[in-house]
């Protein structure tokens, strides 16, 4: 009843930031798909701040092998779609991929400190076989340019694991961004366990 007693601008402007029911369904739905998690966020908690309310993004990440283990790098790609539910709250549709598995799920971030230059808040994600939490936080540089990161807890395989992603928005013009991104990830807290995340993406808004 709010939403019908407010001014006709002020509707707009609610509508123009709120995902469709149509919007929510496909996120739910994207989710139901097995496989495994993303191995990069790309995904940063002012991804949004600016004009947009929608984000369609594309990114690949390199993961380097442990260093007492015999194995080699590893590659991803990652794909999101991000809507803004609210002026407060953020849902997105997140899949990783490689030549062997497809993975997908959905991710939620609330944001609970909302200034001009810096954004902090909470972020759960969960898909089939994978889950991650994380406190996500961003400083903004200039323009629509912010530098971000999200100490969380999350899954490899079967094993938990706690990672430290630190990125760069860049914004290169009207709608478009590039995503650069680091994460050292430890499997099971334990340091021999060590793999860095390099990981890099492009996103459009609107």
């Amino acid at each position: 009843m709010g939403a019908l007693c407010s001014p006709p601008s002020a509707r707009v402007e609610s509508q123009r930031h709120r995902a469709s029911a149509r919007e929510i369904a496909f996120l739910v739905a994207f989710a139901l798909i097995p496989g495994c998690g993303p191995l990069a966020t790309l995904r940063p908690i002012s991804a949004l701040a600016g004009q947009g309310s929608r984000e369609l993004g594309l990114g690949a990440v390199a993961v380097s092998p442990r260093p007492y283990v015999d194995e080699r790098w590893s590659q991803a790609g990652q794909l999101w779609f991000t809507a803004k539910a609210t002026p407060w709250l953020q849902l997105s549709g997140i899949s990783a991929f490689d030549a062997g598995a497809l993975g997908v799920g959905l991710g939620a971030t609330a944001l609970l400190v909302r200034g001009s230059s810096f954004m902090a808040g909470v972020q759960a994600e969960a898909g089939y076989g994978w889950a991650a939490g994380g406190l996500p936080f961003a400083a903004r540089l200039f323009d629509q340019t912010w530098i971000y990161a999200e100490p969380r807890v999350t899954n490899l395989g079967i094993y938990p694991a706690v990672g430290t992603p630190i990125g760069l928005s860049l914004h290169i013009e009207k709608g478009a961004f590039l995503r650069l991104e680091y994460q050292a990830s430890w499997e099971r807290l334990q340091s021999f366990n060590l793999r860095h995340h390099l990981a890099a993406g492009f996103a459009v808004q609107w």
